[in-house]
């Protein structure tokens, strides 16, 4: 069956469409995405966040981990005075921690070159010294100071196993050709994943998340699930979840879209310069 245009209502329509046009020409996968920052020159949320995702790249860190060390971050700022901490030292933090959670082992040795040289472009990682040690302890300070902060209630239920199932619903209702017509797999998990980055993250239900992502993918490529309405009890996102709530699913597409225009105004503040010593 082939998919056709979907209408969303509740959306600002020329919001929306701006900024599905923004997705459309920008290729979310494209691997230009993570383009340098300059993250000595501020430090913000967004930015600390960001910070993870480019670590956590760089790490081979699996998406599931670094969603959760993205989810760490924004909790442990939610109950904390952002301008008492290093943003950057947090995130590193919070990758470490991560792994153990998420079963994969990150080296804290390779946490902090990571970190350091993210930070500190076109420099060699530290030495075995007295730098190297103070950060490995910082870090090590930080990881028991955010246990207590959230009261040692870091496992989250992701919402990247709901948009699993999701597609893998949506892919017997269409059949395979037509779910793969477009790359609505792939789209859907960046958006999903590159949301973590904002703090909101944290305060939607994880299936919630996932139908957004879909939906946002579905009006990217001008698709729809055919035998479906475009909402009630008869749309697509209310089989799946019937807990779905239109005017919530507006809302979270339009911060999942957020992120875009945040990370684009960052790289045009905030861009790396390379100079001929590093600094």
């Amino acid at each position: 069956m082939e998919m056709s245009l979907v209408t969303h209502q509740g959306m600002n329509r020329d919001d929306r469409d701006r900024r599905l046009q923004m997705l459309s020409q920008e290729s979310l996968e494209s691997d230009d995405k993570y383009k340098l920052v300059d993250y000595r020159r501020q430090q913000s949320l967004f930015l600390g966040a960001r910070f993870i995702f480019e670590c956590g790249l760089k790490l081979e860190a699996t998406p599931i981990a670094v969603a959760t060390a993205a989810c760490l971050f924004h909790r442990f700022f939610k109950e904390v005075e952002t301008k008492n901490y290093d943003v950057y030292q947090i995130g590193g933090t919070c990758l470490y921690l991560a792994g153990k959670v998420e079963n994969q082992h990150l080296r804290i040795r390779d946490i902090i070159n990571v970190c350091y040289t993210s930070i500190h472009r076109n420099t060699p990682p530290l030495e075995l010294g007295e730098a190297y040690f103070a950060f490995r302890d910082a870090i090590f300070q930080a990881e028991l100071l955010m246990m207590r902060i959230l009261k040692f209630k870091i496992a989250r239920e992701h919402p990247h196993k709901f948009l699993t199932h999701y597609l893998k619903s949506i892919e017997e209702w269409v059949g395979h050709e037509a779910c793969y017509k477009n790359p609505l797999p792939r789209t859907s998990w960046a958006v999903l994943q590159d949301f973590h980055m904002d703090p909101a993250v944290t305060e939607y239900p994880p299936e919630a998340l996932a139908v957004a992502a879909i939906q946002i993918a579905l009006q990217v490529y001008g698709a729809q699930v055919p035998l479906c309405s475009e909402q009630g009890r008869n749309s697509w996102q209310m089989i799946v979840y019937p807990g779905v709530q239109p005017d919530i699913q507006s809302e979270i597409m339009l911060k999942m879209l957020r992120v875009y225009d945040l990370e684009n105004e960052l790289l045009a503040r905030f861009p790396y310069k390379e100079s001929v010593n590093g600094k």
